[in-house]
């Protein structure tokens, strides 16, 4: 049974599933939460690579 190319095999089906299921403000929280957790990485990241540089100075 094929969905479409990319939700094809089980693993589209179950995303499908999860989607209906997950109510469009959830998702929208969901992607903002991503987002600042992505951002909070990124600074980490940086706040990490400076102290080492400043260390090597």
């Amino acid at each position: 049974m094929r969905l479409s190319s990319d939700m094809s095999g089980w693993h589209g089906l179950c995303h499908l599933y999860l989607k209906r299921l997950i109510h469009p403000a959830r998702r929208t929280t969901m992607k903002f939460e991503t987002v600042m957790l992505s951002s909070l990485f990124a600074a980490c990241l940086v706040l990490c690579a400076s102290t080492f540089g400043a260390m090597l100075v």
